[in-house]
């Protein structure tokens, strides 16, 4: 059963502190979540895979509103991601189609842009199957984009054109 009372928020943190801050949320007791992706390293001597933030400066927080001001006590979160004057929350699915993701570890490119309002699609087939999203670039190498508005981001992975299907 889902808490009404509490509800996905979005931290806007310093850059390269998303793991100190999600410690410190932990310390708390407030549940939260960093959606990682694994990317490979390169030094001079070696390479290695490294968790990397899916989305650089932020980490969601899941608060109540007695909770909400208490998260922000610590000098590497900036405040709350916000549009206009209200404080972006995101869904439980959106939370969800991003722990699919990391999980299944699919590779993808972070692409940054805004979207368009173009087909609502699903996906029908493969790892990620039941995924919903919406198609802001399609191209021909099987390039699919989804949307995640509440961030105003967006995940491009990898598919076969015949693994979607518009509804």
């Amino acid at each position: 059963m889902v808490n009404k009372d509490y509800r996905w928020y979005i931290l806007f943190v310093r850059t390269n502190h998303e793991f100190k801050v999600q410690k410190y949320i932990q310390r708390m007791g407030v549940l939260n979540y960093l959606p990682l992706q694994k990317t490979l390293s390169y030094w001079s001597d070696r390479k290695k895979w490294i968790d990397r933030p899916m989305f650089p400066g932020y980490v969601f927080v899941r608060v109540s509103c007695r909770e909400f001001f208490s998260v922000l006590n610590h000098n590497s979160i900036i405040c709350y991601v916000k549009f206009g004057n209200t404080p972006a929350s995101i869904s439980n699915k959106q939370i969800q189609v991003m722990q699919k993701i990391e999980s299944e570890n699919v590779k993808f490119i972070d692409e940054s842009e805004c979207f368009s309002c173009d087909d609502q699609i699903r996906i029908i087939a493969g790892p990620l199957k039941g995924i919903e999203g919406r198609i802001s670039r399609m191209d021909h190498n099987d390039y699919f984009v989804i949307g995640l508005p509440e961030i105003n981001q967006s995940i491009k992975i990898r598919l076969k054109k015949e693994m979607i299907a518009a509804f």
